[in-house]
Parts: C-alpha cells; structure tokens; sequence
C-alpha cells in the first residue's frame, strides 16, 4: 500500500485548467459529467426502483442501499488482525475510488487496510457487508495537518467495485453556483455510553455564507487565514443539534430528483468545532473537481 501526496507541475495543472476551458467552449461534458451520465445510465438498465426512491430529506431511519456510495474506512486492530476499527467515511465515486478529507487517512500515522460497504450500523455484527482492500491515498498536495485548508484526498481501492443496488458510486456536485439552501449530511449516532460508532444517521444542514460563517468562527488555530473559497460551511437546520461522532470524511450530498438513482456529492465533511449553532466546515467539491479527474479518470 502507498501512502502519498500528488505533486503536479505548474504546467501541467495550467494545462489542465486550460484543456478544461476549451471543453467547456466546445459544448462538450468535461470528465465527471460522462461518468455521471454512465453510472445513471447503469443505474437504469440494472435497477428497477433504485431500492427505495424516496427524497434524502425524510426522517425515516436509514436502510442498506439509501447512500449506496457511501463507505467507512477501517484499520486492522493490533491484538486481533482479523477484526477492524472503523474510524472515517467516504464516498465511492468511480470503480476504485472514493473521495474522503485528508485528515481522516491517517490513523496512528498508518493509512486505511480496509473500505466496507453495504452497511448502515457498524455495531451490528450479524449485518452482512462487502470489503476491499486499500492499495493507495492520495492527498492534496497543498493539505496540511496543522489547518483546515485543502482538507481532501482519494482512496484507491485494490481492485475495482462490482455495482449493485446497494454499492454504487455517487456524482460530483461541480459548479461553485449552488440553486439550493441546505443539504444531507451523514454521520454515526453513538451507540450506548461507550462511545464507539452505531447507526448511521442523516441531517439536513443549512448553507452559511462564508462570509457570515467567518464571524462564527474567529480565532480558530486551523482557521489562520480564515474562510476560504474551497471550503463550505453548513449549519444544523436544528440549532440545538450538533453532528454525530465519526462523520470524518463523510459526504454532504444533495439529490436533484427525488426519483433519481444518485446524488451529487457537495461537501466532505472537515472540521467540526464541538458547539451547538456554530457552523461545521466542510471541503467544497467543486473547487478540486480538475485534481479529481486528473487522478480518477486521467
């Protein structure tokens, strides 16, 4: 397994931006666009209702197959090697790939062993589930452990992922123009006094100007240089609540169409500051999508 941080050239990155803005004159869809329209287009031919059809936004809990993209990281625990911590989350966006936070690779200075799908409650042991293993990390090569900027990276699975109705990959959210006011984020509910991670929960969050997030969030250590474009801040809608235990990495996602089979990945979640009615920062994923698709599908 490799462990690194993706250096790219100054010209190559200008080439990028470049090649992206003649794609964009010449009417053609850009990388992300495609693969969307493939996973869709796979979604249709394969699944009958995309397993239960209902919008991100209803409070019923959540079941196998409601996030099908999302994933957990787990590293392998040292007195019993055939058993895993699950510490982080992720969402699956191509066939071996999953987009995380930088800082949640990293565990005891030791990337992730494992990626498990197909669950929705970690403290269930009769719950069956489907396991890769990690071959590669990759982080942005501008992140840093000591700030919250740039807090994004890709996880690259050993061998590619067999689609199903319960494991499939999500889209990117790519344009900085957002024509909605509040998304979905998941995280683990605490199961019991011990604090370990249990079922997986869902929130609705509200969409703070950055602006106004930066007023909540003064002198903050991680937040030297303040707010930045390519973070996003979000808000419970419940200003008495404040987002669940082990949300690292894990997606702020939307769904256009609450009949569609996907949903649009807009954030990752960072940096949570421990405070009811302040705002939690998320990684804005339209601000990275070229590094994305340099990487995934080069």
């Amino acid at each position: 397994m490799r462990y690194t941080t993706s250096y790219r050239s100054c010209s190559a990155l200008l080439l990028t931006i470049l090649f992206a803005g003649w794609v964009q004159v010449h009417g053609h869809h850009r990388a992300s666009h495609d693969k969307c329209e493939e996973y869709r287009s796979w979604a249709s031919s394969n699944l009958a209702n995309c397993n239960r059809p209902k919008p991100l936004i209803l409070l019923d809990p959540i079941r196998v197959g409601d996030y099908p993209h999302q994933a957990f990281f787990g590293w392998k625990e040292q007195d019993n090697p055939q058993t895993f911590e699950f510490l982080s989350s992720g969402s699956l966006i191509s066939e071996r790939y999953l987009l995380t936070a930088a800082h949640s690779t990293r565990y005891q200075q030791k990337p992730p062993d494992v990626v498990r799908f197909g669950v929705v409650d970690l403290g269930a042991e009769d719950q069956s589930h489907t396991d890769y293993e990690v071959e590669e990390v990759i982080v942005h090569p501008n992140y840093t452990a000591r700030l919250a900027y740039n807090d994004i990276a890709l996880v690259k699975l050993r061998d590619p992922v067999s689609f199903s109705e319960d494991i499939r990959p999500a889209c990117l959210w790519d344009s900085l123009e957002m024509n909605f006011t509040s998304v979905v984020t998941t995280a683990f509910g605490s199961r019991g006094y011990d604090g370990l991670p249990g079922q997986l929960e869902k929130h609705n969050m509200d969409v703070i100007g950055n602006s106004q997030c930066q007023k909540a969030l003064v002198n903050i250590r991680k937040l030297r240089d303040g707010v930045m474009d390519h973070q996003l801040c979000l808000a419970h809608t419940d200003r008495r609540h404040h987002a669940s235990i082990g949300n690292s990495g894990s997606p702020a996602q939307i769904k256009l169409d609450p009949k569609d089979c996907f949903a649009y990945i807009v954030g990752i979640s960072s940096h949570g500051f421990g405070a009811a009615g302040i705002p939690d920062i998320y990684t804005r994923v339209a601000s990275f999508v070229e590094w994305i698709e340099e990487i995934v599908w080069h």
